[in-house]
């Protein structure tokens, strides 16, 4: 993909975030390149080298404001995902996600339910399940 006028409009975290935003980027009608980090580190040959550079996101200079719009949404959304949510009474539960592994914090009020990972948004059980009241009935034959 050509740019006309290119600009570097956002620094990744790395070359999957990259290349996430330029997808959602292009999805909005703002067309976007990746520059892939392609140090040495990245593939594994030499660990704790210093980073070379971060990947970016490149769009056209007259998509600047609407992809500064929508980066600036990318933010809040990745803030507010980060960041365990805030509730009134301020009882919360965690809940390790079986996917990546992490995690995740809900109010006291889903214990006994199923979410999404705040990380990956794979399903989650929430708290402790107790099992021992439901009636799954009579087994089946084979």
């Amino acid at each position: 993909m050509n740019l006309e006028d290119p600009i570097a409009a956002f620094n990744a975290a790395d070359n999957f975030e990259a290349a996430h935003v330029a997808e959602l980027l292009s999805a909005k009608g703002v067309p976007a390149q990746v520059i892939e980090d392609t140090s040495m580190e990245v593939f594994g040959f030499i660990s704790g080298a210093p980073r070379v550079m971060n990947p970016q996101v490149w769009v056209s200079r007259q998509h600047k404001n609407r992809a500064a719009e929508l980066l600036n949404e990318y933010r809040q959304r990745k803030a507010a995902e980060a960041s365990p949510p805030q509730h009134a009474d301020g009882a919360t539960i965690s809940a390790q996600c079986e996917e990546c592994s992490r995690l995740s914090m809900f109010p006291a009020s889903l214990d006994g339910t199923t979410q999404l990972c705040q990380y990956c948004k794979a399903h989650v059980d929430v708290g402790l399940l107790d099992w021992a009241d439901v009636d799954f009935g009579e087994p089946e034959d084979d």
